[in-house]
């Protein structure tokens, strides 16, 4: 996460020019959704997180949790998640599908999620 703003310079004929600032960046739930298609992705996002206040309870989501830069330029964090088969049968190609996102809540607007990232992949292989 990092966000800069830069102040407009103090043109005034005393002052000296005025340096940038650190913007505090807050993203309020960060949430991390899969699927096995972008369209059963696309249902969780719209119908599901409209229609269910539990909706970090669903074995699909995994709500990552609330940040904040602190005032400090760059904010790291790390997290983790482990896959899972969605279904035991494999799909054509002798794989899974499975299509990830991650988005956060939009502060004052009610039940609005923007998705800050998403892929595609096909996993293929053994699963123990």
């Amino acid at each position: 996460m990092r966000q800069t703003q830069s102040a407009a310079p103090n043109t005034s004929e005393h002052s000296r020019p005025t340096s940038s600032y650190i913007a505090d960046t807050i993203i309020n739930s960060l949430t991390f959704i899969f699927a096995s298609t972008p369209k059963e992705l696309d249902t969780l996002v719209t119908r599901e997180f409209n229609a269910n206040p539990n909706i970090h309870k669903h074995g699909n989501v995994d709500l990552v949790g609330d940040y904040t830069t602190s005032g400090n330029q760059i904010e790291q964090f790390e997290w983790s998640w482990k896959w899972r088969a969605p279904k035991q049968e494999r799909d054509r190609g002798g794989g899974w599908r499975n299509t990830c996102s991650v988005c956060v809540k939009i502060p004052h607007k009610r039940k609005s999620r923007l998705t800050l990232s998403s892929l595609s992949s096909m996993i293929s292989g053994r699963i123990d």
